[in-house]
């Protein structure tokens, strides 16, 4: 999982970009309806996320704040992560109208 990352979920899931990120820190792996697991390498912590009614939406604001909270990212958030710190709500002509952000 850490030398491959791309291997576990593709290259725009979760998983991986959370690993390419935080390479050998984080170990990572999406599961169906709304879960989340996520090892802190060194640490020998692992965190498991679930989302009661199944929605993927909040998982991004969920781990990042996670991560954060155990000192696990840098001071500067990597691009990929600083996106998915507060998640975008968009409407259908695709302008933003709100954001989805974890408050732990």
């Amino acid at each position: 999982m850490i030398t491959e990352p791309d291997m576990v979920g593709g290259i725009d899931a979760r998983d991986s970009i959370l690993m390419r990120a935080l390479p050998g820190m984080v170990v990572a792996k999406a599961g169906a309806e709304g879960v989340q697991a996520m090892g802190i390498v060194r640490r020998a912590i692992g965190v498991a996320i679930k989302v009661e009614d199944g929605a993927d939406r909040p998982l991004w604001p969920i781990c990042v704040a996670i991560l954060r909270r155990l000192d696990v990212l840098p001071e500067s958030l990597p691009a990929e992560l600083l996106k998915a710190w507060q998640a975008e709500l968009k409407n259908t002509r695709g302008d933003r109208v709100g954001f989805v952000r974890a408050c732990i």
